[in-house]
């Protein structure tokens, strides 16, 4: 991967082009546009997301009938944060969790949440893994 020096960043560096960011579930090309194609700023909002990450999946972690319309809002959010970074798969699993919540299939959201939840920490590890290497 080409590196662009960049004194504001973590290691001094930026990835040049689109292409140099591979973690997988990121649409990258998207993400960078969704960020007015500023790699810097992208950047920062895949650490803000892989940061930030954990917490909001703990707030969905345990749901039950009563927390659906928390569970809900949480589930939004993520979803929101999702599609901002390109993880558009990510993104989709978080609105199909979501519609699910709305109508109040709590036995579907049990039934997905948990598969949902891991694909997330596994993108969370993705991105911390590839932002260790800039």
């Amino acid at each position: 991967m080409k590196k662009t020096p960049a004194p504001g960043s973590a290691s001094g560096f930026l990835p040049e082009k689109t292409e140099d960011i591979e973690i997988a579930g990121i649409n990258a090309k998207l993400g960078l546009f969704l960020h007015e194609d500023d790699m810097e700023i992208y950047l920062e909002a895949l650490r803000s997301y892989a940061d930030n990450m954990p917490e909001e999946l703990g707030k969905v972690g345990d749901v039950c009938g009563q927390a659906l319309p928390a569970y809900t809002i949480g589930i939004h959010s993520i979803k929101s944060s999702s599609a901002n970074i390109g993880a558009k798969d990510l993104a989709a699993m978080a609105k199909e969790m979501e519609d699910l919540a709305k109508t109040g299939d709590l036995a579907r959201v049990l039934a997905g949440n948990h598969k949902f939840i891991e694909a997330a920490k596994v993108l969370v590890a993705d991105i911390k893994a590839w932002l260790k290497t800039l």
